[in-house]
C-alpha cells in the first residue's frame, strides 16, 4: 500500500499546482482590489505565484537551449497557425472582444505572451518535471489547462462573444501545445514567451488592420 500511494503522490501534487493557481485566479473577489483599468490586477498573483514556486525547485536557467533553424520552422508554422484562425474568425464572423481591450498592446504582446508563459511553461512545467511525470503526460495535460485557462471569459464577457470563446479555447491548445514542447525541448522560457508573442502579434496586426 505505501508504494501505491507513493506512485500517485507525484501526480496529486502536479494536480494540486494548477488547483491553487485557478482557485486564486478565478474566485478570489479581485474587483476589490482593481484599479481603474483593465488590466486585471490577479497579474500581480500570477507572478507572485510562478516566482515563488520557481524559487522553491531552486530553477535559475530560464534562457535555454535555442536552435535556430528549428525555432525558424516553428515560428514559420505558428505564424501559419495564427493567419488560418484569423481568417476562420473572420470567416464564421466571430465577434471578439480585442478591440474593446484597453492598452492592446500591452496586454496582447508584453504581458500575455510573458506572464503566461511564466505561469504554464514556468511553474507548472516545473513542478511536474521535478516529479519526473512523463514528458507526453506533461505536454497534454498543459496544452489542455492553458486552453481551459480561457474558459471563464464565458461568465465574464457578453454573449455576443461566447462564440469566440468557444474558438479560442481551441486554438489556444494548439499555442499551448508548441510553447510546452519548445519548453520541454529547449529547457527554457525564451523560446516559448517568443511563440507565444508572434501568435499574438499577427492577432494583434488583424485588430488593426482588419478590425478583427
Amino acid at each position: 500500500m505505501p508504494k501505491k500511494r507513493m506512485s500517485i503522490l507525484p501526480y496529486f501534487l502536479c494536480l494540486l499546482t494548477p488547483v491553487i493557481y485557478f482557485g486564486v485566479s478565478w474566485f478570489f473577489p479581485w474587483e476589490i482590489i482593481q484599479f481603474k483599468s483593465s488590466i486585471s490586477v490577479s497579474y500581480i498573483f500570477d507572478i507572485l505565484f510562478s516566482v515563488i514556486i520557481l524559487l522553491i525547485l531552486k530553477r535559475r536557467d530560464f534562457l535555454g537551449k535555442v536552435k535556430l533553424p528549428v525555432l525558424a520552422v516553428k515560428v514559420f508554422l505558428t505564424i501559419l497557425v495564427a493567419l488560418l484562425c484569423v481568417w476562420m474568425i473572420k470567416s464564421l464572423k466571430l465577434v471578439a472582444p480585442f478591440q474593446y481591450i484597453e492598452y492592446l498592446a500591452l496586454q496582447l504582446l508584453v504581458l500575455a505572451p510573458l506572464i503566461e508563459e511564466l505561469v504554464f511553461r514556468g511553474a507548472f512545467v516545473e513542478v511536474c518535471e521535478k516529479l519526473r511525470l512523463n514528458n507526453k503526460l506533461i505536454l497534454v495535460s498543459n496544452s489542455l489547462l492553458f486552453s481551459l485557462s480561457h474558459l471563464p471569459a464565458l461568465w465574464t464577457l457578453p454573449a455576443e462573444f461566447h462564440h469566440f470563446i468557444g474558438f479560442q479555447v481551441f486554438y489556444t491548445f494548439f499555442l499551448g501545445w508548441v510553447c510546452t514542447k519548445s519548453r520541454l525541448v529547449t529547457k527554457g522560457l525564451v523560446e516559448p514567451i517568443l511563440i507565444h508573442f508572434i501568435f499574438n502579434f499577427v492577432f494583434y496586426l488583424a485588430v488593426i488592420r482588419y478590425s478583427l
